[in-house]
């Protein structure tokens, strides 16, 4: 069996407000669609940041919990893959659904095994 680690003294916060990994990223989606459906330049980008901080609320999550889920821990550098680095792949809103879509889903699934062990 394997060895569990110590739980972290903030785990206890951010399993407390674990739901706030999913609101942010669905607020920058939502001022991106905003900012898409009405002619604001500026409301652009916020999906993008809002995946990204939630990525790195997720890795927080996934660190804190003993068994350091490695799923959860990784979605960071593909928020920086996908939305920071140069790529072919178009930075716009069906890509940003999709990982906001799989932010929820890892969250879900991090609260879940939290709760059941």
């Amino acid at each position: 069996m394997a060895q569990k680690k110590p739980t972290p003294p903030f785990a206890e916060m951010i399993n407390q407000y674990w739901y706030l990994t999913p609101g942010i990223a669905i607020f920058g989606v939502l001022l991106s669609a905003l900012g898409i459906t009405l002619p604001l330049p500026f409301l652009a980008a916020p999906g993008i940041w809002g995946c990204i901080i939630a990525s790195f609320l997720l890795l927080g999550m996934a660190f804190a919990d003993p068994r350091r889920d490695l799923v959860s821990m990784f979605t960071p550098l593909y928020a920086v893959i996908f939305f920071i680095l140069p790529s072919d792949i178009p930075q716009e809103l069906p890509l940003m659904v999709l990982f906001t879509v799989t932010i929820i889903i890892l969250t879900a699934r991090l609260q879940w095994r939290i709760r059941k062990g």
